[in-house]
């Protein structure tokens, strides 16, 4: 084995300097990529429920601003590739806010007036 010869060990250093290199870059990147990704789902993890919150109670203030936002949420997700729970939250938000818009109040209590008895 190289290690046990101190000469052996540094001749073969010498010759696979370049191996070694480029697989401690790949192993620096790797780690890089894996701490960033794990650093972007924590720091989401905490906030998933106050932003569907926030974005319920807009939803509920205007439904037709909700569904903006809840869209851009969405589209943004798409465009981004981003997690699965911007996904979430952009579809809680849109199907809030449709909700909201179908069964408004103000549009069920609508009254037709029969005027084909007027005089």
């Amino acid at each position: 084995m190289p290690y046990k010869d101190p000469k052996r060990k540094a001749e073969w250093e010498r010759a696979n300097r370049q191996q070694r290199l480029a697989r401690r870059r790949e192993l620096r990147r790797f780690e890089a990529s894996q701490e960033a990704t794990a650093h972007d789902e924590v720091g989401l993890g905490g906030f998933t429920l106050p932003l569907v919150a926030i974005g319920g109670g807009l939803a509920i203030s205007n439904p037709w601003l909700g569904l903006g936002v809840g869209s851009m949420t969405l589209t943004a997700a798409a465009l981004r590739k981003a997690s699965w729970r911007w996904w979430i939250i952009g579809a809680v938000i849109v199907l809030l806010s449709l909700w909201l818009l179908w069964n408004r109040p103000d549009q069920n209590t609508t009254e037709t007036v029969d005027r084909s008895n007027e005089t």
